[in-house]
């Protein structure tokens, strides 16, 4: 098999590893009860406004929604990334 192949390969494997991925976070979050995830949200705002007042770092501003398409991209290529990695430490070790 040649480079490119593998090159290939590996970029369809991320793919739909990705897609996977993608998938399996969207079925959970549905399962997960309304009052479930206001409580986390309201708890990280939370946690969020202690640490600024312990620390008094300003941070950098939340806008909701800047970036996000890109965040998640980001993170699924990352998943991808680890998940071909466990698959051929797997293969290598036995």
């Amino acid at each position: 098999m040649s480079i490119p192949a593998r090159r290939g390969h590996q970029q369809k494997l991320t793919s739909v590893t990705a897609h996977v991925e993608d998938i399996v976070v969207r079925n959970v979050q549905k399962v997960i009860p309304e009052g479930i995830q206001t409580w986390w949200r309201e708890y990280r705002q939370a946690a969020r406004e202690m640490r600024r007042e312990r620390t008094g770092d300003v941070g950098e501003p939340e806008v909701i929604g800047h970036g996000v398409a890109e965040a998640e991209q980001r993170s699924r290529q990352e998943g991808a990334s680890e998940f071909r990695t466990r698959v051929a430490f797997t293969v290598v070790c036995g």
